[in-house]
């Protein structure tokens, strides 16, 4: 691959062929632009992939923590009746049911109160997570702004002062209408070059930036969605921590009833 003439380079090859400096010009804007693409393609593939993984990790997360908390309920509600009905054994018989009535109200307020505690925790990290996703996305989003930016701006500089000194061309042609014609013609190359360039880069940020607001919402939507996969499991956890609560407090009431 041919490799590209600096800015000074070309500014020093004007004085001695228009023509190639132009060209020469031509070149480099294109090289800049091309460099400039693949750094923002970089930037959105990098943030791309963080964001991702990140999200990929609060989600699991969120099901972890959702998954433990209904363990919990049901083992908690489990170790609450089997205590209470060992209680009850020393107990006079006409106490016990009314006991074990208040301790199964009192344990499924508690395993209530629990789960409600643990899907306010979930989703406080969902929504703590997919605005840390936000902010990843809105960061590669400015950073690729910026570089193309500054490429752009450095363009628009460079392709003025290499029109201005094409136009200042000392070794003229036969003529001042050809030096004129000619210097015209380089002219055009150079600020055309630069507009193509500005062009291409601004369609290839356009095409990142669409690319990492894409990445950046799917990433939000997965820790939503594992956000209310993981309500769902906490609300199925503290019907079967209910269910089998009652399960052991009818086994006790059960035998006692048939033997009063």
């Amino acid at each position: 691959m041919k490799q590209t003439r600096t800015i000074d380079e070309i500014y020093a090859l004007i004085d001695k062929d228009r023509g190639a400096a132009a060209e020469a010009a031509r070149l480099k804007f294109r090289g800049d632009i091309d460099s400039a693409i693949a750094a923002v393609s970089e930037i959105s593939a990098v943030a791309g992939t963080r964001i991702v993984a990140d999200s990929q990790v609060a989600s699991a997360k969120i099901l972890i923590d959702a998954e433990v908390s209904a363990t919990r309920l049901l083992s908690e509600a489990e170790l609450r009746a089997a205590r209470c009905v060992h209680e009850s054994l020393s107990k006079p018989h006409q106490v016990v049911e009314a006991m074990l009535l208040e301790i199964s109200r009192s344990t499924s307020e508690h395993l209530g109160t629990a789960a409600n505690d643990s899907i306010a925790a979930i989703k406080r990290d969902a929504e703590t997570a997919i605005a840390s996703l936000k902010v990843a996305g809105a960061n590669a989003i400015q950073e690729m702004q910026e570089l193309a930016s500054r490429v752009e701006n450095q363009l628009n500089i460079d392709a003025g002062v290499a029109a201005e000194k094409l136009r200042k061309f000392r070794e003229r042609p036969h003529s001042a209408e050809e030096a004129e014609t000619e210097a015209d013609r380089a002219c055009r190359l150079v600020v055309r070059a630069a507009g193509e360039g500005t062009s291409s880069l601004r369609a290839a940020l356009n095409g990142s930036l669409e690319t990492i607001n894409k990445i950046t919402d799917e990433a939000c939507a997965a820790v939503q969605e594992a956000a209310q996969a993981a309500e769902k499991r906490l609300s199925q956890g503290r019907a079967q921590a209910l269910r089998r609560l009652d399960e052991l407090i009818s086994m006790s009431l059960g035998p006692r009833k048939a033997g009063l």
